[in-house]
């Protein structure tokens, strides 16, 4: 016995929806949907990095507000880049206005441009604090021992371009999610939750056609069952009659032995047979359930 279909529960086509899964997979892993959310959580983490060392030496009583500040920061320097690189891919692929797309760019531009004026000068005015350019620092000292005739001057300019290097790396990181979302598809994720719940939608629609079908089957079986079941009562009806008159004439049978009149007995036999001619039992009794079968071919 087949289980029957479930209208409430979601059966979708396990196999088409695979072969779209298949078909819209990333020719390269650098292009992957789950890489470019990866990489751009990393460059909010590198940049976290960045600017905490950069805060930390001024802000040292209250932690919890500097690792709060420094994390906002970090998302207003890679999160914004994000979205405007995405809305940009929109735009070219004719999914968004050249307005929109064009105002997301200039907000998150505005937005990094802020945030990194700010950090650099902080950055550069902090690079002895940061590194430390005394002649306790790890820096200096391991240059110190490997290169005898560096000077105080030369020692400066290494902590210099090191400051400067961390205060421009949050520019390439953001420059980095712009691309990590240009590089996206948006319109072939737009096409591919499309299929999904085209596949859904025609899956569910098989379900209840199927439903429909088995509710059908259902009814008609019913019917075929009220037939089968008023042919028995019919037939019990006709067994009955019969056993009636059978025994009425096997009556009538012995009254003739026990009289001797001719009158009685010739008043008996019309008895007799007006009593078979009013029971008579038809030689092609009803049968409503072989009428349903032909009538619905089944």
């Amino acid at each position: 016995m087949t289980a029957s279909s479930n209208t409430m529960r979601l059966d979708s086509y396990k196999t088409r929806l695979w072969r779209e899964r298949k078909i819209n997979a990333s020719d390269s892993i650098f292009t992957s949907k789950i890489f470019l959310n990866i990489a751009t959580l990393l460059f909010i983490i590198t940049d976290s990095v960045c600017l905490y060392t950069a805060f930390n030496c001024l802000m040292t009583e209250n932690p919890v507000l500097l690792v709060v500040m420094v994390i906002a920061a970090a998302i207003v320097l890679d999160v914004p880049p994000a979205i405007s690189g995405r809305r940009l891919k929109a735009y070219y692929q004719q999914l968004s206005d050249k307005k929109s797309a064009f105002a997301s760019i200039g907000l998150s531009v505005l937005s990094v441009s802020f945030v990194m004026i700010f950090y650099f000068i902080m950055k550069v005015l902090t690079r002895d604090m940061v590194f430390d350019a005394n002649s306790n620092a790890s820096l200096i000292n391991s240059v110190a021992n490997t290169t005898q005739g560096i000077t105080d001057s030369s020692s400066d300019k290494i902590v210099l371009f090191a400051s400067l290097f961390q205060a421009v790396l949050p520019i390439g990181t953001s420059l980095a999610s712009f691309l990590m979302a240009f590089i996206s598809n948006p319109l072939g994720d737009r096409i591919y939750r499309l299929k999904k719940a085209k596949i859904t939608a025609e899956a569910n629609m098989i379900d209840l056609q199927v439903a429909m079908a088995e509710a059908e089957a259902r009814d008609s079986y019913c019917e075929f069952l009220i037939a089968r079941e008023k042919d028995n009562y019919n037939n019990f009806l006709d067994s009955t009659n019969c056993q009636s008159l059978t025994v009425k004439n096997v009556a009538a049978l012995v009254v003739m032995e026990k009289v001797k009149s001719s009158e009685d007995i010739t008043s008996i036999t019309d008895y007799a047979d007006e009593l078979n001619k009013d029971n008579a039992i038809s030689e092609e009794p009803e049968n409503e359930s072989l009428d349903y079968i032909l009538e619905h071919d089944v």
